[in-house]
């Protein structure tokens, strides 16, 4: 999106991609979280017990 105007070639130029660094950063966090704290497959009946009263379940 923005990668093409001349703008963001001037930025990536004098600052670095700043965009590219971040993104990686969130993909090394996002996969250290997964090593740490597994997702955890919850059955609907499990979610739906969890659920505080009178909101529904996810």
């Amino acid at each position: 999106m923005f990668q093409d105007g001349p703008i963001y070639r001037q930025l990536v130029a004098e600052r670095g991609d700043v965009l590219a660094q971040v993104r990686s950063e969130a993909e090394r966090v996002s996969r250290d979280l997964q090593r740490v704290m597994p997702p955890v497959k919850a059955s609907a009946h499990a979610a739906a017990a969890e659920a505080p009263a009178g909101l529904p379940a996810r």
